[in-house]
């Protein structure tokens, strides 16, 4: 049994296990698993969200959407708002915080392929190699144009590579490496691309996409539906 999961999905994965054990289950794949606990905790945006979700729930109207949209753009339920504050059942990777234990992750000991990240071709064409590079090697790592990483496998699960990590700095993948081989861990590495972290990055993206660089149908089709006509005036 594989136990996937995309975004909040990965999460939900994770809050399964630590209630429901994982001996049963052989192996998990984590796409762009997110820490939203510890990004809404650092954004210190959300506060007045939080109490119209407690209002609400406090209220017995715990499914009501919040008036206000996440990030601007998506609806979100009061409970939904409150699992992924800092200590609600959501937060099962913090990844933000940079912390010395990573909870149930580190307890995992069965292979874990997770992709950090999102662009369409990557899920059609990395993973054989990926699985290929894991034969030979402990950790694999798919790096990214500026210095980081948006894929990362393992045969066993290890926040070796994770803790005491500067994200950000540029040289994220460079102290990973560092960081596996103090473990005693073998690194591959995968497929390198660009990610998007910045508006200038999504712009560039889909500048990529539209000459037709990149194929990447379902992205390209939430920007032209969501966040097209701002594009322009967010870059």
């Amino acid at each position: 049994v594989i136990l996937a999961g995309h975004r909040l999905g990965c999460l939900k994965n994770l809050y399964y296990v630590s209630k429901k054990g994982f001996t049963w289950i052989d192996g998990f794949i984590f796409i762009s698993a997110p820490d939203s606990a510890g990004l809404i905790k650092r954004s210190g945006q959300f506060e007045k969200m939080f109490i119209e979700a407690e209002k609400n729930i406090g209220t017995g109207r715990a499914k009501r959407i919040l008036l206000k949209k996440m990030l601007g753009v998506f609806p979100i339920s009061s409970r939904t708002l409150i699992n992924l504050r800092k200590g609600g059942i959501a937060d099962v990777f913090p990844l933000v915080e940079n912390p010395e234990e990573f909870g149930i992750f580190q307890e995992i000991n069965k292979p874990i392929l997770m992709v950090v990240g999102e662009k369409d071709s990557v899920i059609i064409n990395s993973p054989e190699k990926d699985f290929e590079i894991l034969k030979e090697k402990d950790i694999v790592l798919a790096p990214t144009a500026d210095d980081g990483y948006y894929m990362v496998g393992m045969k066993k699960a290890t926040d070796a590579i994770f803790t005491n990590q500067h994200y950000g700095s540029g040289k994220v993948i460079e102290n990973t490496i560092l960081a596996a081989e103090k473990a005693g861990l073998t690194v591959g590495l995968s497929d390198l691309y660009v990610d998007i972290d910045t508006k200038e990055d999504l712009k560039l993206l889909y500048e990529r996409i539209e000459s037709d660089e990149y194929e990447c149908p379902n992205t390209k089709k939430y920007i032209d539906e969501v966040i097209k006509e701002r594009l322009d005036e967010l870059c």
